[in-house]
């Protein structure tokens, strides 16, 4: 039988500590880079989860390691974005500077 992983040992590093604000909840925001989002599997938590190694689970359901940025959205806050998230939604035009 295989479990969750809870928390993973990774060599997560932030790229950038930038601050967005996006004015959509996270799940809005998702739908928009991913229109099937409901469809990815998230065996480690929702998107957004932040472990206690730095590593996040990413939009897609991917564990991400390196941080570009953090996204504060109208239901959640401080939300860690991967390269490819932060690229998406600024050039959706979803992101403003904090």
């Amino acid at each position: 039988m295989v479990g969750k992983a809870v928390e993973l040992s990774s060599e997560s590093k932030v790229m950038s500590g930038e601050r967005y604000v996006c004015d959509l909840t996270l799940n809005q925001a998702i739908a928009k880079i991913y229109p099937d989002w409901r469809n990815f599997n998230y065996p480690h938590g929702p998107a957004g989860k932040l472990f206690k190694d730095g590593s996040f689970v990413s939009f897609n359901g991917r564990v991400g390691k390196i941080t570009y940025g953090y996204a504060d959205f109208s239901d959640k806050k401080n939300v860690p974005l991967s390269q490819q998230n932060r690229y998406d939604l600024s050039t959706l035009g979803l992101l403003r500077s904090a």
